[in-house]
């Protein structure tokens, strides 16, 4: 219940991460691209009054508005068509002659005077954006000796788009959030994947270390409390008792050590890597354990290819070798056989050691390199009373930090053969 509520809080967090983030990009995006809009319209207008001003300094008239008649093709008009100028003589008379003439639509326009003044007041105080009875005028000017050119231009309609486009901007935002918010939290389930699987293999491996350290802890406990109940007793007399204490205490020990030997191996960093050669540590492993095999009466065969050169780490390698050397020496009866092999495949290196015996039954290969993994107790009893099954656990850690493919093959009653794949150096 607990790991669920940590998973629930991780996929939040995970859902808000992502829409917060998302969020701050996209309000970043279409702000500028909303104020881009808008200055760029603010500055074609500011442009085409100075041009208006510029060509009436020359005597050129600008194009002139469609009749009144024709006012429903009013929204193709032209800029300069819509932009109405006037002049102010130096006595203060405006020509409203000329603007009529060239703005007839005009003569229905009450406001028309409070246009006129309220251009004149802006233009004058260099405030070019002003509102009159509901509309947002532009306006600019131009001083000569005798008189003054004013222009004015209605953008009440481009105003509304540019706002219109703001509003379907939020639009597309708020979707946009909501979207990336949908899509991280069906993505989360896989993106949180690794996290559960290693809170579960946590829990698992609490679950079986504590299985393995409870028998040598209740042996431990048995012989202090045998000891206890004879306080006259020598230690002498109690000898038996302490062997098994401290056989008990050295199966503990060596477990732990396998423990952080793992984690170490599996939380293991990008050490420095040099030319190994495999060769010579497969063959060091394979005289190291011919002792345990004449023990046995096993034939150990091998058939190790020279100067295989690799990049790795020495120690792990060694270790690695005699994990597989181990196994299979544990589970080859007496009189069986066992075959080392190290020979080039292709462009990689493979490493296989290969026992007789009574194999891996099939519903258990997946799971050989699991932690504390022992399959079939029946199997494992008196060749592995001392096994905690962590050393394929951990040659599955050294070789995957080698960038190495460790498989195992079994045939029940036939063989068992475990592969290691290695990249070539070159």
């Amino acid at each position: 219940m607990k790991d669920n509520v940590i998973l629930k809080k991780l996929r939040l967090r995970f859902v808000l991460t992502c829409a917060v983030t998302a969020g701050i990009l996209l309000i970043v995006l279409f702000s500028v691209l909303w104020m881009i809009n808008l200055r760029n319209q603010i500055n074609e207008i500011k442009i085409g009054l100075d041009a208006v001003l510029e060509l009436q300094g020359y005597q050129i008239t600008p194009p002139k508005h469609p009749s009144f008649e024709d006012d429903e093709v009013s929204e193709s008009r032209s800029f300069y068509s819509r932009a109405v100028l006037f002049s102010v003589s130096e006595n203060g008379t405006i020509d409203y002659q000329n603007i009529l003439e060239n703005h007839p639509y005009l003569e229905e326009t009450d406001d028309l005077n409070d246009v006129i003044n309220a251009t004149v007041l802006a233009a004058s105080a260099d405030r070019n954006f002003y509102e009159v009875n509901g509309h947002f005028y532009v306006a600019s000017m131009r001083a000569y000796d005798q008189h003054t050119d004013y222009v004015f231009f209605d953008w009440s309609a481009e105003r509304s788009l540019i706002l219109r486009s703001g509003f379907w901007f939020i639009m597309a935002y708020l979707f946009a959030i909501t979207s990336v918010a949908l899509i991280a939290y069906l993505l989360s389930d896989r993106v949180l994947e690794p996290v559960e699987k290693s809170m579960s293999k946590g829990k698992k491996l609490i679950a079986n270390a504590s299985h393995e350290l409870k028998t040598p802890l209740t042996i431990i406990s048995a012989n202090l409390s045998v000891i206890q109940s004879e306080p006259e007793s020598t230690v002498k007399s109690n000898e038996k008792w302490f062997e098994a204490i401290e056989e008990q205490v050295n199966r503990t020990n060596g477990l732990i050590l396998d423990m952080l030997e793992l984690s170490k191996m599996e939380d293991v960093g990008e050490n420095i890597k040099e030319p190994v050669n495999l060769s010579e540590v497969v063959m060091a492993g394979s005289l190291t354990v011919e002792a345990l095999c004449y023990e046995k009466s096993i034939i150990i065969d091998d058939q190790i290819e020279e100067n295989v050169i690799i990049n790795g780490i020495k120690k792990p390698l060694e270790r690695l070798t005699l994990i597989l050397l181990d196994n299979a020496i544990k589970y080859t009866p007496y009189g069986g056989n066992i075959c080392v092999k190290l020979y080039r495949r292709k462009k990689n290196y493979v490493l296989s050691v290969r026992n007789t015996g009574e194999g891996i039954k099939e519903e258990d290969l997946p799971h050989v390199f699991e932690r504390f993994y022992k399959g079939d107790r029946a199997r494992t009893q008196g060749a592995n009373n001392n096994s905690y099954g962590l050393g394929l656990a951990m040659a599955k850690a050294i070789a995957e930090h080698h960038d190495a493919k460790i498989d195992c093959q079994s045939v029940p009653n036939e063989y068992t053969e475990f592969q290691v794949t290695f990249r070539s150096k070159g």
